[in-house]
């Protein structure tokens, strides 16, 4: 295949998934199909098969886009040397992504498809050496703990509950949507809450 072929897929892969988005906040997860989003391309549905397999590809598309964003957000804070530093703005990132996104956070959520929970499950042993989310928490902990600047804690647990507690926030930000000022006072308070707890 030609690269320019390649760009030309990419493009339209990413048309699709932008509009299958759009469907998703607009109207809500449950009314997406291929027919619609076919609709918005002013396209036949079959051609949408030529670049999805079916609607659960898309979906599983969208989620990996999304969860790409996620570790984009945590591999930018990756840069500050300060532990502390790092995981507060690594999650205060994390939290307002999510916010921001919150259809696809309700996505990730709620599917039972196994791909998905693959990649958001997070609270069996050993998970903090399997994903990069969940491993970068834990590298910033142990860091923090090895220099001194957090307390001895279980690096993993603590990770766990951690990344629990702001799955909880924000699920509860993106159900009652808080003003924005209460938003950010919220992820403030659960920020310092997480740091005086190391």
């Amino acid at each position: 295949m030609k690269i320019k072929d390649e760009k030309q897929i990419e493009a339209k892969k990413k048309q699709i998934l932008d509009i299958a988005e759009t469907i998703i906040t607009e109207e809500g997860i449950e009314n997406l199909s291929v027919r619609k989003i076919a609709a918005r391309l002013n396209q036949t549905p079959g051609i949408l098969y030529h670049y999805f397999k079916d609607k659960e590809a898309v979906l599983a598309a969208i989620v990996e886009r999304g969860y790409q964003e996620i570790l984009a957000v945590i591999r930018e804070t990756a840069k500050d040397t300060d532990p502390a530093v790092r995981l507060r703005n690594g999650l205060a990132g994390y939290l307002r992504l999510m916010i921001q996104k919150r259809d696809i956070f309700l996505l990730l959520m709620q599917s039972k498809d196994t791909a998905i929970q693959e990649r958001v499950n997070i609270l069996s042993p050993g998970t903090g050496d399997k994903k990069e989310s969940i491993g970068s928490l834990c590298a910033t902990l142990r860091e923090g703990v090895e220099s001194g600047c957090f307390r001895d804690v279980k690096i993993e647990l603590r990770a766990q509950v951690i990344w629990s507690g702001a799955y909880g926030l924000i699920s509860r930000i993106v159900t009652e949507q808080p003003s924005g000022e209460q938003t950010e006072h919220l992820i403030g308070e659960y920020l310092d809450m997480v740091l005086d707890s190391l």
